[in-house]
């Protein structure tokens, strides 16, 4: 559990650290001849989507793992299997290559139901208030959706048989 949840501290930090180069890189137009639209953003909108990611990354995920990693370690994952146990690299690979592809294809579908009607306007809507985005938008979502979504990042543990934790 520990490990999962210093992995995802890192990748949340590398993901705030350079979405930050990016809005640097945006207000000071150091790449303005490569963009398509050269609006700039205010900094009231960074700020806005700056308490929707903090909302969603330091409350909504981490209450998410904490909830979730009991299930997983119950049914779904052996955490505390042997090292001889460690697979080939051969089914490390499959696995990694399954795994990402279940992902993807489960954020896929549930951002599809997302769009329909009932859902668009009551929870994903908020996804696409930035008409124009930024880096940091990427992640800009109601809580319920991130919390939907991040369902996908456990989906290939719930598929691969006896998938192994690293």
């Amino acid at each position: 559990f520990y490990i999962y949840l210093c992995y995802y501290c890192v990748v949340g930090l590398l993901y705030l650290v350079i979405g930050g180069i990016f809005v640097i890189i945006e207000q000071y137009d150091l790449l303005i001849k490569y963009k398509i639209n050269k609006e700039k953003k205010s900094p009231e909108d960074y700020i806005k989507c700056l308490k929707n990611l903090f909302l969603n990354m330091a409350i909504v995920v981490p209450i998410m793992l904490v909830s979730g990693w009991p299930i997983l370690s119950t049914f779904f994952v052996n955490a505390r299997a042997p090292i001889s146990s460690f697979p080939s690299i051969w089914v490390i690979l499959i696995h990694l290559f399954c795994s990402a592809y279940i992902e993807d294809l489960s954020h896929y579908i549930e951002h599809r139901i997302l769009h329909l009607p009932i859902f668009y306007k009551r929870v994903h809507k908020r996804h696409h208030e930035f008409q124009v985005t930024f880096a940091l938008a990427g992640n800009y979502a109601h809580p319920i959706e991130t919390m939907l979504l991040s369902i996908a990042t456990f989906m290939p543990i719930l598929v691969i048989p006896n998938m192994h934790l690293f």
